[in-house]
């Protein structure tokens, strides 16, 4: 066999060199497409996304000499197969699993009146990142909706919980299955009950994002409603009005047992809700050591570093209940490690001996 043992190496930047694990290898062989996305073309780091999962890249350097080798087709090797011409690389890309994202800043908000801006799904779509799959699930946990127009946007809180009000109503005014709805069938019960709004904005998009929303569509194209999801976007929305501090509805810090009366009166009458656990509404509150009062947190405004989040969680109190803290943190834990395990490295547990209770302090 004739064997070249000499070659200048080149720089050429044209090759990338990407580490993949056992399920991007599984995707490749099985022919799954995958696909290269950002957000903008300068500022936002690039994914990988196959059908249903997204990886980070990032650049790992190292002085390691790796050899990119490609088939020279012009030599006389007796075993074509040979990789001759080689090409030198400084450093790789290393994968790391993320949850996907869809990007926000292209979904207008929307109340029932007309968009601030227009765009489609599949815009949305090729300028987020995230795969398909975890697309649709963040699409309809957000109150996604593609209105008729084949424009989408975003239900506000406020319109959802005025959509979800009326749906539920008229779901219980005609007796209809809770378990077994029919989108046609709720959309003419809506209808029937809002037939003197002038410009109705309950169309039949916004609807169907609600039960997209709140429950879970079967094969039969039916859909399931999921009582927990609307117990627990009432318990948020009576955080928000009443438990944010003074506003023109709260004028006196709120207790557990104020509190559980405030949730049961936000929900329509009669639905038939299992009994209120603050507990469930944990990642959104927190309780006052000393008083017992309950206030509110906007997940959404605070920090995304770990030493600036806990700063800022130290300054509501000097002490948390981990139970408290942990879902606050949880998605900066990203390899999901068991709490005292993750926050220990940060910040310090102690055990009050008097009451057997752990505690997490600066």
């Amino acid at each position: 066999m004739v064997m070249k043992l000499y070659s200048k190496l080149q720089h050429d930047t044209s090759y990338k060199v990407v580490q993949l694990d056992d399920t991007i290898l599984a995707a490749v062989k099985n022919g799954e497409p995958l696909q290269f996305k950002s957000m903008d073309e300068t500022q936002s780091e690039v994914v990988l996304c196959s059908s249903n999962a997204t990886w980070r890249l990032k650049q790992k350097n190292h002085s390691n000499c790796v050899m990119v080798m490609k088939r020279d087709t012009s030599s006389n090797l007796e075993d074509e197969s040979e990789f001759c011409s080689l090409n030198d690389t400084t450093y790789e890309y290393e994968l790391t699993k993320v949850p996907g994202s869809l990007n926000y800043h292209l979904i207008p908000l929307y109340d029932g009146e007309e968009l601030s801006f227009k765009t489609t799904f599949k815009e949305l779509l090729a300028n987020s990142q995230c795969s398909n799959e975890e697309a649709m699930c963040e699409w309809h946990d957000i109150g996604g909706c593609i209105l008729e127009s084949g424009n989408i946007c975003k239900l506000s809180d406020k319109f959802i919980t005025r959509a979800l009000d009326i749906t539920l109503v008229s779901i219980m005014a005609d007796s209809l299955d809770m378990s077994h709805l029919d989108l046609d069938e709720v959309l003419k019960s809506v209808r029937k009950d809002s037939e003197t709004v002038k410009d109705n904005p309950f169309t039949k998009p916004v609807i169907e994002t609600i039960l997209n929303k709140f429950g879970t569509q079967e094969k039969d194209h039916k859909w399931h409603i999921d009582k927990k999801r609307i117990t627990y976007w009432y318990g948020l929305e009576t955080l928000k009005k009443f438990a944010m501090g003074i506003s023109k509805e709260q004028q006196y810090p709120l207790n557990q047992e104020e509190f559980l009366i405030k949730w049961k009166s936000q929900m329509p009458p009669y639905f038939p809700n299992s009994d209120l656990d603050i507990r469930e509404l944990r990642g959104h509150y927190y309780l006052d050591r000393h008083t017992d009062e309950i206030h509110y947190i906007d997940k959404k405004s605070l920090p995304g570093d770990i030493k600036q989040r806990l700063v800022y969680l130290f300054k509501l109190q000097s002490q948390w209940n981990p139970d408290e803290m942990a879902p606050l943190m949880q998605d900066l834990n990203q390899k999901n490690t068991k709490f005292e395990s993750f926050i220990i490295k940060y910040a310090r547990i102690k055990r009050l001996s008097s009451k057997q209770k752990v505690v997490i302090q600066r």
